[in-house]
């Protein structure tokens, strides 16, 4: 039997598997080619969606079971190329945050996103989104009008200062009970469906064939990484983690810009085995 049957890997990306800038670590590469080879079973759940993973083809060569994309609001598989399990904003919902965002000042940016697209408001200008723009082709403006063709995931907000997030995340969890919010960076914040968090993957990877009695490792750095690293069977955070995700963790690895997932093999293959 291989070393590392019945044993799963579920990573975050930013500030986890890729180090900094968003390089790829080497180190986290050839750790989980050696990890699937001989075995295991390796994802991502990420707050990214399909395209912004699928742009660099080596990412699903590491990948062979199903992706967690917008924090396990979407679940792909990508051998059989289907969705597993995907839910939304409700749309009359949706609609509501967005003219509120709108009210905002300039200051408040935010961004519409969907399982294979960005998109953001007409008459809006949002630096986000021009970024996107310039790395993806599935990017398009939308109106009104076009909320009931919509399938939104999550919106992301932003901004350049604190003070200026805080009051918008604290409207928008006290008047929608259906939403919840969550952290992706100390200037960002992700508005989910309610009960969606990187989590809810878990539940449902053990549902299919071959996970069921699976040893489930999960590992990540941030606010949205808290909740799956107490629901896996063991989390792991890296060096650089938030204090929040450390204390969620009973395994601690190395920074991430020094290959933390290859870190996180390591220590699997010489503890947690057998």
């Amino acid at each position: 039997m291989a070393k590392f049957n019945n044993v799963v890997i579920v990573s975050d990306m930013d500030g986890t598997f890729f180090g900094k800038g968003a390089r790829i670590v080497p180190e986290n590469v050839d750790a989980i080619r050696y990890f699937n080879e001989n075995g295991g079973k390796f994802t991502f759940i990420t707050g990214r969606n399909h395209p912004a993973v699928a742009f660099d083809p080596l990412l699903f060569t590491l990948v062979n079971a199903p992706i967690g994309f917008h924090n396990g609001a979407h679940i792909y598989d990508t051998i059989k190329n289907e969705t597993v399990f995907e839910t939304y904003i409700p749309t009359n919902t949706a609609l509501e945050v967005t003219k509120y965002l709108m009210t905002l000042p300039d200051s408040i940016d935010f961004t519409l996103r969907c399982a294979f697209a960005f998109h953001k408001i007409e008459g809006k200008n949002s630096n986000d989104y021009n970024i996107i723009s310039n790395r993806y082709n599935c990017c398009t403006v939308v109106g009104y009008d076009d909320f009931k063709n919509l399938k939104i995931n999550k919106i992301v907000f932003s901004a350049l200062k604190l003070e200026d997030i805080l009051p918008v995340r604290d409207y928008i969890e006290k008047t929608y009970d259906t939403l919840e919010c969550t952290s992706a960076g100390p200037l960002y914040i992700e508005i989910m469906p309610k009960g969606i968090s990187k989590a809810t993957v878990i539940p449902k990877l053990r549902k299919l064939p071959g996970y069921e009695n699976a040893k489930i490792f999960a590992i990540g750095d941030y606010e949205n990484d808290v909740e799956m690293l107490k629901t896996a069977d063991y989390g792991a955070c890296p060096e650089n983690a938030l204090d929040t995700a450390k204390a969620a963790a009973t395994i601690h690895v190395c920074h991430h810009d020094k290959g933390a997932v290859a870190d996180l093999i390591r220590i699997i293959e010489e503890k947690y085995l057998g």
